[in-house]
């Protein structure tokens, strides 16, 4: 089964879907990184003379809204689940196990953009930085696959003593999870978030 959906990623400079572009697009950072001259042949062997341009992938994915590739994946985790490759990693023979942490993406010595969160040392130092929220289903050997992101990131008309949070995150977080696996049944490992019930409430219905 294929389970990259076809015509799923709507490219609006030509009025279509292309899912052979967004493939490209995916693919070809992991192919150049760790493969350099091999992947570039994989790539041609793959596209032939179809092969896009670099230049043609990055004028996709800046124009891409970020809410497209976020349900791309969570397609591709379904995918994955529905072929049952994890039922056996279940938790009590019933729930899989998704993990909930923030990690840091960014940072910077100066105000990035509108959506930094900042924090200030007792020296006075300002320090700008991006963290996002992440959730992954994991297995007892490791590995861990992506079901949905959600940034901790600042709104540029904010009070500026409000900032985002790993809490309000969650809430975010939560809903997605709800939203893009409704029928899932899941064990939700969490760090030091703490979330209050009226959090996990979208998750225990």
């Amino acid at each position: 089964k294929n389970i990259f959906p076809a015509n799923f990623v709507f490219d609006k400079r030509y009025g279509g879907r292309t899912p052979n572009l967004l493939f490209y697009s995916i693919v070809s950072s992991h192919f150049f990184l760790f493969f350099c001259r091999r992947g570039l042949i994989n790539l041609w062997r793959f596209f032939g003379p179809n092969l896009p341009h670099t230049d043609t992938s990055d004028d996709v994915l800046r124009e891409l809204p970020p809410s497209e590739l976020e349900a791309l994946k969570a397609h591709l985790a379904s995918g994955l689940i529905e072929q049952k490759l994890f039922r056996k990693f279940r938790f009590l023979n019933k729930s899989y196990l998704v993990a909930i942490d923030a990690t840091g993406i960014a940072t910077f010595d100066h105000k990035h953009c509108g959506h930094c969160l900042t924090r200030t040392s007792k020296p006075g130092v300002a320090t700008y930085f991006h963290y996002v929220l992440e959730a992954k289903l994991v297995t007892s050997t490791g590995l861990a696959i992506s079901l949905a992101p959600e940034f901790i990131e600042n709104d540029p008309g904010r009070d500026f003593e409000k900032q985002d949070c790993e809490q309000k995150a969650f809430v975010r977080l939560a809903a997605k999870i709800k939203k893009y696996f409704p029928r899932l049944p899941v064990c939700i490992l969490i760090g030091g978030i703490a979330p209050g019930p009226s959090a996990m409430k979208p998750l225990s219905t």
